[in-house]
């Protein structure tokens, strides 16, 4: 009878804490109203190394203080913070909120505003691990409110909270901090969205239970499916939305529910979305037990939450792997992060194609978020394959690709990446392939759309809608969208949309010399198929293609229209070599490349280099072919020994050919097996092993240029205005000496068999990382001794390769900073990219504002008599004569800023490129303003 009392009292001072933690501020002094001193009690305000200020001020938001983060060094760093020990149960909802203000931020490099709560900090016991809830804020004058709700899938011992300005200059105010247990509520709320599966309709494959069902709402639907210790997969895909403003996808939290069997025995249950794990749980147990505690009966089904996760639409797989028995009822997800579901009452308002069962294994998805469209150029509309490669008979029924476009965006033409409207390979795809047909109208929001099939006799890869606008309908700032979806064997997948946006593109005048342009692409199926691509191009300011795949064999007559369009406009066409790809499989075991292990590999030549080599030589086969059609360069695009570092080559051909290298440079021969396991012992050894595998890549380029010159020699007819190039395009690294050793390449030496070399100088974190084209650039020209890098930047591409459209105006910067330093090529990838109106017109303001200097550019030496008080300011000048071209640029302070611009000798004017304003010379001495503009160029006379 005690212990029965016992247990009584102890749930009773469990609803007591809960309801009390659950209705309180998990922050003490949350209000800052209890001072210690000058300082909040139970707070931290941190002055890091005496670079900031933290405090208190005098000023209010809403009746509540404010405190201020202050630093004036740019890699000044100030905290917020509070500990605290308290316990919090698994599955609880917490909401972080608050409000901020900036003045005046500059961020240095990795510098950040942040607020995180770091819950179990510090802990080993894996129960209670550490877990992060963490927010990111943008630099705002006005006072912005953040909020952020995490589920908790461990329990809570302690946290840590912490609010941040990390290595920048200005202030950050705070205010009105809270961190609390989200109050859980039964009631549908309208503004929510709720989903419902029944687990049943998920994979019909698994033990369906209709145990109970003679009892009311014992289950819901048929029943629940049964498991033991096997994993239950859905795979869906969420619906994508797009902010019609900001033209970005809308992210949502997404809450999971389960409808559970609560077995006594209570097995561990782990939940996966997207292969992440978002909640670890052990099921309730309410079976009936006796006094020995013994199975005496059944339980029931209950709610369990099973954490939370973030997406902006797309493809989903939610995972429950349990360690024993699992019976699954169903499934909510909700956006709500309140609602704690009692029955069924979800089911009812339940969304039903916000979340589409993914049970058709054949999907498109447009490349991009979004796409320009003009009525001066055209855009590729690219839409990639998702799913097995499946050749269709031409006796049946195609797969159909459904497109619903605005009626004054009219489609061009339509390919694949294997085929378009004009070629085909029948012997691989047979007769029919792609084609297509406008099958009718409908109105959606007032516009009227026309509606298209096109019939798809192989699904695989891309395919790519050449669109364009109708200049006589077309509204400026106009949003439109394309709709679309596939159909295969009567399973149609959710309809998709993607936005189009106008885009006010002008006529650019292209450089003379100097080359811009798209790297990537089947020449075939992209730019052969690509109407009046050329033409296109000059508009825009491009002037060089590298295209892929050139083989006029295929498809001779598209590739001559093709090549004398170019001529016609005075685009050149560079050629493309992937060696790697090119080679395939080197079949011969005496050829393959040997790594540390002694393990041969099929796919790697060695790097002794004999024309017998089958793989070897079908390269210098192919760039003979390439130059026998009249290309003006070829690009390899090469990584194939990129970041192996001393993994390869220990054929026992290449260790013969180091041992007389090693001869020659007076130093006794080592296994190199040997001397790369004891880099310490044989570091001269080493240092010449580095050497050796650099030169033997620079003697297979001889080799690749002089095939492609060989066949050049044969050309009928030329595309080089003059010229002849050979590009390395490769991997960039850390350093000249980094490259060496990670990638077999020494610039220096690859120099003196290539016109340009070109390392892909990808950038992913947007504007702010812009200064890392020019800085890269300068650092290989230096180390080489002349301007020799022409970099390859990226543009966008599909996957992690997404630029947000806030950010791509680093197109612009970064075109600039590679001119500046005196590139005399530069490539984007990915080509498709390129010709995204809404990524084009960057790339085109920026030859626009250069192309009229290009003497400068090309004969201008470093200028370096323009200076700034303001740190944070990058100049980068060129002179020639009495001409300064001069590029002022501001990528890290995300306030709208001014700064001073001196000049240690007098100055006679200063234009302002892009507006064509003369600006102010005080004194030797202007003012720029970098409200509308990140990078500015400006002319100066002396």
């Amino acid at each position: 009878m005690l212990k029965k009392k016992f247990i009584i009292m102890a749930a009773m001072i469990a609803m007591l804490f809960s309801a009390n933690l659950y209705s309180q501020e998990l922050l003490k002094n949350s209000d800052w109203s209890t001072l210690n001193g000058s300082k909040p009690a139970d707070w931290r305000f941190i002055n890091y190394g005496g670079k900031s200020v933290v405090k208190l001020t005098t000023e209010k938001l809403n009746a509540q203080p404010v405190a201020v983060i202050e630093s004036k060094q740019i890699d000044g760093r100030g905290y917020l913070g509070q500990n605290r020990k308290i316990a919090i149960p698994v599955g609880k909802n917490v909401i972080f909120s608050g409000c901020y203000r900036t003045a005046n931020v500059a961020l240095g490099p990795k510098g950040m505003l942040r607020v995180e709560i770091k819950y179990n900090k510090d802990s080993q016991d894996k129960e209670f691990s550490k877990r992060y809830q963490a927010i990111l804020l943008k630099p705002s004058e006005k006072w912005q409110k953040f909020e952020s709700v995490k589920t908790l899938d461990v329990p809570v011992k302690k946290f840590s909270a912490l609010f941040m300005l990390y290595k920048g200059t200005g202030e950050l105010y705070f205010s009105n901090l809270s961190l609390k247990i989200v109050e859980s509520v039964s009631k549908i709320n309208p503004q929510e969205k709720y989903i419902w599966r029944e687990a049943e309709a998920i994979n019909k494959s698994l033990l369906l239970s209709t145990w109970g069902k003679k009892q009311p709402n014992y289950f819901s639907g048929r029943g629940g499916i049964y498991v033991e210790k096997e994993p239950v997969k859905w795979h869906f895909r969420i619906k994508s939305e797009v902010n019609e403003q900001t033209l970005l996808p809308t992210t949502r939290n997404y809450f999971v529910w389960l409808r559970m069997y609560g077995y006594m025995d209570r097995p561990a249950i782990a939940v996966t979305f997207n292969r992440k794990q978002i909640s670890s749980f052990k099921t309730k147990p309410n079976e009936q037990v006796d006094s020995n505690g013994k199975y005496a009966g059944p339980g029931k089904y209950y709610w369990q939450q099973a954490g939370s996760f973030r997406s902006s639409g797309g493809s989903g797989n939610l995972t429950l792997t349990p360690q024993g028995r699992m019976l699954l009822d169903a499934i909510v997800i909700t956006t709500d992060s309140k609602y704690a579901p009692m029955q069924y009452e979800a089911r009812k308002v339940a969304l039903k194609n916000f979340f589409t069962d993914l049970k058709t294994a054949h999907t498109i998805k447009s490349e991009y978020k979004v796409y320009g469209i003009s009525d001066q150029i055209t855009t590729p509309l690219n839409f990639l394959y998702y799913g097995k490669i499946v050749k269709i008979p031409g006796n049946k029924k195609p797969a159909i690709m459904h497109i619903s476009l605005p009626a004054n965006i009219k489609i061009k033409n339509i390919s694949s990446h294997w085929a378009g409207k004009t070629w085909n390979r029948p012997t691989r795809w047979g007769d029919k392939y792609l084609t297509w047909k406008q099958t009718g109208t409908e109105v959606i929001d007032g516009i009227k759309q026309l509606k298209y099939e096109i019939y798809l006799y192989c699904l695989s890869l891309r395919y790519t809608l050449f669109i364009q606008a109708d200049k006589d309908t077309l509204q400026r700032d106009s949003k439109f969208s394309c709709k679309y979806f596939l159909e295969y064997k009567g399973k149609k997948q959710l309809v998709e949309t993607v936005p189009l946006h106008t885009v006010v593109m002008k006529p650019t005048t292209t450089f003379k010399t100097i080359l811009i342009g798209p790297a990537g692409g089947n020449a075939a199926a992209f730019y052969e198929e690509f109407p009046d691509i050329a033409a296109n191009m000059a508009f825009s300011g491009l002037n060089v293609i590298n295209a892929w795949h050139i083989k006029p064999n295929i498809s001779e007559q598209r590739w001559q229209q093709f090549r004398k369009q170019c001529m016609q406009h005075k685009i050149a066409i560079l050629g493309e070599l992937s060696p790697f790809y090119g080679a395939f499989r080197v079949k011969d075991p005496q050829y393959q490349a040997v790594n540390l292990n002694g393990k041969r590999d099929a796919t790697r030549p060695a790097l002794y280099l004999e024309n017998n080599n089958p793989a070897f030589r079908k390269n210098l086969d192919y760039l003979t072919k390439q130059g026998q059609q009249g290309v003006t360069g070829m690009v390899l695009d090469d990584e194939h020994f990129n970041q192996k570092i001393d993994e390869f080559d220990y054929n026992p051909l290449t260790k013969a050919l180091f041992k007389q290298y090693i001869a020659k440079h007076g130093l006794s021969y080592v296994d190199p097996v040997v001397i790369v396991k004891d880099k310490t012992k044989y570091a001269a050894q080493y240092k010449v092993w580095v050497d050796f595998k650099c030169d033997r890549m620079v003697e297979r380029y001889r080799q690749y240029r002089q095939a492609y010159l060989k066949g050049f020699a044969e050309a009928p007819s030329s595309t080089t205005f003059g010229r002849k190039l050979f590009v390395a395009q490769i991997f960039k690294n850390n350093s000249p000496v980094e490259s060496k050793t990670n990638s077999y390449w020494d610039y220096k030496k690859l120099a003196t068999v290539c016109d340009y070399i070109s390392p892909m100088i990808y950038t992913y974190g947007g504007i702010k990382d812009s200064a890392l084209i020019g800085d890269i650039t300068e650092m290989y020209n230096n180390y080489i001794g002349r301007n020799v890098i022409a970099p390859t930047l990226l543009c966008e591409h599909s996957g992690s390769g997404g630029i947000d459209l806030a950010q791509k105006k680093m197109f612009k910067y970064q075109t600039i900073e590679a001119l500046m330093q005196q590139s005399k090529l530069i490539m984007f990838w990915k080509g498709a990219a390129v010709y995204n109106p809404i990524n084009l017109q960057y790339i085109s303001e920026a030859i626009r504002w250069t192309a009229p200097y290009e003497k400068i550019i090309l004969n201008g030496n470093e200028y370096k008599g323009a200076v700034s008080p303001q740190q944070w300011v990058r100049i980068k000048g060129l002179k020639l004569d009495n001409h300064i071209l001069l590029y002022v640029a501001n990528y890290r302070n995300l306030q709208s800023k001014t700064a001073t611009i001196n000049f240690k000798s007098p100055i006679k004017s200063v234009l302002e490129i892009g507006t064509g304003q003369e600006l102010i010379n005080n004194n030797n001495s202007f003012t720029v303003s970098f409200k509308s503009d990140r990078g500015k160029l400006f002319l100066i006379t002396q």
